[in-house]
This record gives structure tokens, sequence and C-alpha cells, in this order.
């Protein structure tokens, strides 16, 4: 069910419509709703302008289901502040009332986050930019604060990687990215962030534990070196409570009246991130640190962001991403030794088939399948990614590699050690030689013998009873009942 489109809830705004992002880039731009349509998709932009030299650029936090569109945040603090303002309205909630927010960064139909630095400079022109965000509107303000080296980012309990939780119904929902899979989005959209490029303000409520834990320590492990990134723990209220509207005020005026962004925040009550411990011993003396919780952030700390993870691991993973798991349940999961192979739901294994238990199965119904049929043996320390389809009787000897998109007949016998690849990437310029990502296939016949430590990449296909001698680098087409060997392979023999 969409949302409601109500620009008349903002009564004393002037709504201004254009042409597209062109008809908006080339028009004189004064206090306003502007809207311009892009793909399908309505932006929707408030500018109110005041006598200041500073711009808040606000970015909204999850909208309530019961909330009309477009929704903007920002304005009581803008007009108590005495600066401008832009405030942006995320344009995916306007698809469906359930979706809360996409990080006002686009979609598999439009990109959006492309040209929204473009719009803040046009809006900006001189002025000293400070961009503002809580919760899920932190993302985007530390995001597009990054593009602005010379302006501050001022953060409330902050989302800093789309994909760790708590996570929201974005990423399944058919209107936003139909049947993309967490690493296709990572391709299209941001989805994480690197080391600040400009000032930050990190405010974060201290009984906050998942977004401390989940997001806050994370993202902070990885700032220490920068130099620009200034923390402050708070107590706001139980939960994911941001601060009030004055205590965001009182550092906003810190910032603006600063001779710099650094010397505001410290008088805002922030301090230099230094060292993550800090945050981290702070967070105990007031009383609410936790084993737990330590062991929780450390976690994250050591796998250095979920996105990855998600990506690569298996079902339990996927179980986390939509909340119904634990994380500390799935670390312990992938840490302890295990005496039977982890199956998960999207694979599919025939009669009398044996897996090792430390076997690396990882599936999905929809987007990675793995069909393993009857009678086949995988032996210890494999990994295979699907889709993958595998017929009946064949033997896997141990550390078997296996990417997507590969098909293997029945009765194939494959030595330890051999390797199925069918990543890889366009030939780039000089600067950069890896270029676009893409994926290719592997097709093995029946009755097929591949030795030891043989690599294959595709695009290739193994005719039925074909001999691949060890230590091959197999990269062109094999006819059927042939022996080939070498790097890279050439025929060594007709087969009887």
């Amino acid at each position: 069910m969409k949302r409601i489109r109500k620009v008349g809830a903002y009564k004393d705004v002037k709504p201004h419509i254009y042409q597209g992002l062109q008809g908006f880039m080339e028009a004189d731009i004064g206090s306003g709703i502007h809207s311009f349509q892009e793909q399908g998709r309505m932006m929707d932009l408030l500018f109110e302008e005041r006598e200041s030299d500073t711009l808040l650029v606000f970015f909204t936090a999850a909208v309530q289901p019961q909330n009309t569109y477009p929704y903007f945040s920002g304005r009581g603090v803008a007009a108590a502040s005495g600066h401008s303002l832009l405030a942006f309205s995320d344009p995916s909630i306007a698809l469906d009332g359930n979706l809360s927010t996409n990080w006002t960064l686009g979609d598999a139909a439009y990109q959006y986050h492309r040209d929204v630095p473009s719009i803040i400079s046009k809006i900006a022109g001189d002025r000293r930019i400070v961009f503002v965000g809580a919760s899920a509107g932190g993302f985007p303000a530390l995001y597009y604060g990054s593009i602005f080296p010379s302006s501050v980012s001022l953060v409330m309990n902050p989302r800093t990687n789309v994909f760790t939780p708590p996570t929201h119904i974005q990423f399944s929902n058919r209107h936003l990215f139909p049947g993309m899979s967490p690493g296709e989005i990572a391709e299209i959209i941001p989805t994480r962030l690197g080391k600040a490029q400009n000032t930050v303000v990190y405010f974060q409520n201290c009984s906050d534990d998942r977004y401390y834990a989940s997001h806050a320590i994370p993202y902070l492990s990885n700032q220490v070196d920068t130099g620009m990134v200034y923390w402050k723990l708070g107590e706001w209220g139980d939960g994911h409570v941001a601060p009030g509207s004055r205590e965001i005020v009182e550092t906003i005026n810190s910032l603006s009246e600063a001779p710099t962004w650094a010397d505001g925040a410290i008088a805002s009550g922030g301090r230099l991130l230094c060292n993550v411990d800090d945050v981290i011993d702070e967070h105990g003396r007031r009383g609410y640190g936790s084993t737990t919780l330590t062991a929780f952030a450390d976690d994250l700390i050591r796998v250095g962001g979920l996105e990855e993870r998600l990506v690569d691991l298996t079902e339990k993973f996927n179980s986390l991403r939509s909340e119904s798991l634990k994380l500390r349940e799935d670390v312990d999961w992938i840490n302890r030794p295990r005496t039977v192979a982890h199956i998960p739901t999207g694979c599919k294994i025939g009669k009398g088939a044996s897996i090792a238990p430390n076997v690396l199965l990882m599936a999905n119904p929809k987007s990675n399948p793995i069909s393993i049929g009857e009678n086949t043996k995988i032996l210890r320390d494999a990994e295979w990614i699907g889709p993958i389809t595998v017929g009946s009787g064949c033997y896997f000897n141990k550390g078997s590699y296996v990417r997507a998109q590969v098909s293997i007949g029945n009765d194939v016998l494959v030595g330890p050690f051999v390797r199925f690849v069918t990543d890889t990437h366009e030939l780039g310029p000089s600067k950069k030689r890896g270029g676009d990502y893409y994926k290719t296939t592997i097709k093995v016949g029946n009755g097929v013998w591949i030795g030891a430590s043989v690599t294959i990449v595709g695009d290739v296909e193994i005719g039925d009873g074909a001999v691949i001698a060890a230590g091959s680098l197999v990269n062109k087409d094999v006819n059927a009942n042939t022996m080939v060997g070498g790097v890279p392979a050439k025929q060594i023999k007709i087969l009887p």
C-alpha cells in the first residue's frame, strides 16, 4: 500500500515543481518545497533561507507508517539556531507505507545518492555546511558529510552500516531491490561507511545497547587515526533515544560560533577520538558496561563489519539479517566444533549423499540454491557458494572450492584442492586494471576425472568422459573423452 502524498501538510511553505533534476539545477532556488521526478521517483527537498553563513542539511530518521510524505526533519532546530535549512525527504517511503527509510540513497531504479551532492552544492553556495541526522538519518549525514571535507557531521545514535542489525524490510521489498542479494545491492548504493573525511561529532546514548555495540564501536574503531571524530556519550533515556532539541541546538551553535569545527566540537562537550577503548571505558564507568555487550562489540570489530559476512556466510547470518537470531549465537555457532555438516535451507541433498562436518555450503532458496545428487560425497574443508548443481555418484576430495554458476554431471571424480572459479572482472584502465565485476559459468559433463590442484576458470565446458591432469589450469573448453594437462591445459591424447 502506497503512502499518502500530502505536500499541503506544510501549509506555510510554497511548493515548486521542476522538469526533472536538470530543471531543478537550472532554477533559482528560494525558500519552499522543491520537487522533481527522476526514473519514476519523486524527489522532495525543503529549503528555508535565513541570514546565516551556515546551512543545516537534515536527513530524516525512520518514518512511521501513519506519516504522509514528503516528510522533513529539522525545521524547529533550524529556526531555533537561526540557520538556513536544507531537509531531504527520503523518496523511497513513497513506494510503500511499510517502508520506513532507505537512508536517502536511492534504489535499483534511481541511485539518488549520485545526485544528492550536486543538490547540496547548489543550495549551499559559499555557506558552511552542518550535516545532521539521528538513527537512520545518521548514515546519510556521515556519508554525504565525507564528500564535503570542509563540513561537519553531527549525528546521534547513527546507523553506520546498512546491513548491520537492527534491519528493516527494505531489502526484501519488491519496490526497491527486486530479487537482489545484499552483495548486489552494495554494488548499487553505499551500504557501509569508510574513514571520515570531514569533522564528525558523534553522540551516542549509553543505554542504546544495540546501536552502541552494532554501530558506534565498529565505526569508531575505524576512525581512531583520522583525527576528525569527536565523541560524546550521553544519557537521554532508555534505549534508542536521541538528545533533545535544546542540546542539538546548543551543539550547532557551538560549532557555528567557533573559529573551527574542532573548537566547536570540543566546546559542545565532544572529545577527540584517540582510542576506542576510551569510549568503552566511559560506557562501563557510567554503569552500562557488561561482559556480553563488550564481547558483542568485540565480535563486530573482529569480523570487520557484517556486510561481507551477510554476503558470504550461510543461512545463519541470513537469519541474523532478519533479526531472528542474536549475533552472539551466530558467532558461537561459527566458532564451535561441529560433528555434522550445517545444511542451509537453500541446499537440497539427495539420498545417500555424504557431507563432511566442516564443509561450508552457502545457499539461499531464491538467489543461490545448491543441489547435490544421490550418493555424492564431499570431504572436509570444502567451500561452495551457490547456485551450484551436482549430479549423482560424484566424489569431491578435500578442499574443493566451487563458486556460483557451476553445473557438474553424474559420476564425476574430483581430486583434492580443486577450484572452480567463475568470478572475474573486465579489463580496466591502467590506473585500475580490475574493472567491472561479472560472473561466468562452468559446466562439467558426466564421468569426468579432475586431478589434484586443478583450477578451472569460466566460461568453460568440459565434455563427458574427459580427464584433467593434476595441477592443470583449464581456461578453454575440453572435448569429450579427451585428456588435457598443463598451464594452460592442452590436449595430451584422445581417450577410447
